[in-house]
């Protein structure tokens, strides 16, 4: 090859290049999220949840675990209702087939109405 076509093969493709990048510009997600509070109240809200522990609550040398078995959720099933649970899901294969390799679509898809797992779904989704 002789100096004239590497050289316009060289312009060629760092044109083409230059056009593929530009074509497609980055959105900046944060575009239209300017905040509506001044700084002043910002760190006003930041030192008054300070004052009350709860800013360092989940980033503690515990890792918040603390702060969460003080405020533990309330169960709405007793004990043995989540055992008897248990036995039935252990007794149907149900109990680890939604974090198996297909994440329970195989499952899911041949169980559809039939263990009110679709129900669930569909409930969540409304």
């Amino acid at each position: 090859m002789n100096a004239k076509t590497i050289t316009l093969v060289a312009i060629v493709l760092s044109t083409a290049f230059a056009t593929a990048r530009a074509e497609s510009p980055t959105v900046d997600p944060y575009l239209h999220t300017l905040g509506t509070q001044a700084r002043a109240a910002v760190a006003a809200e930041r030192d008054a949840a300070v004052a009350r522990g709860e800013l360092a609550a989940m980033t503690g040398e515990d890792s918040g675990s603390a702060h969460l078995a003080l405020h533990a959720a309330q169960g709405v099933a007793s004990r043995a209702q989540v055992q008897a649970e248990l036995r039935a899901a252990r007794a149907h294969g149900e109990l680890g087939v939604l974090f198996g390799e297909d994440s329970g679509s195989f499952f899911l898809a041949a169980h559809r109405g039939a263990s009110g797992h679709g129900a669930i779904v569909a409930q969540a989704a409304r």
